[in-house]
């Protein structure tokens, strides 16, 4: 079984020097539990949601072949989202983020490549 996560630099584990971020903490889980996990890290600095649902659409496409029903997804973004900005506004306002996450769901369940689909947030912050 693949584990694809999708994300920002929260997910890409930027600025952890000493455990590379929180995705190769759970390979190191897996492989000391002897689980056949292969965990692949999609984090990319500064990516927000309408930048994840941009690679998801291009990954699904060129891979739904590869990993058909063979891929649990995650999807951990929302910091750059929330980014705010001079003017005052979000990067993203929630109405977009809204439907990007809606967008990321409704290719997930029209996919063949996902058995499982997990939303997560690692990150509090005040809104």
């Amino acid at each position: 079984m693949r584990i694809l996560i999708f994300g920002d630099s929260i997910t890409e584990g930027f600025c952890d020097y000493e455990m590379g971020g929180w995705i190769n903490m759970l390979k190191i889980y897996f492989w000391k539990k002897g689980a056949k996990f292969r965990v692949t890290n999609l984090g990319i600095s500064g990516d927000n949601s309408e930048d994840i649902l941009k690679r998801f659409e291009s990954f699904q496409k060129a891979y739904n072949h590869k990993y058909q029903n063979k891929s649990i997804i995650i999807f951990s973004f929302g910091m750059n989202d929330s980014l705010l900005l001079k003017n005052g506004n979000n990067d993203i306002n929630i109405d977009e983020f809204k439907k990007n996450i809606e967008k990321l769901i409704q290719i997930s369940k029209d996919n063949s490549l996902i058995s499982k689909i997990i939303f997560l947030t690692n990150t509090n912050i005040k809104r």
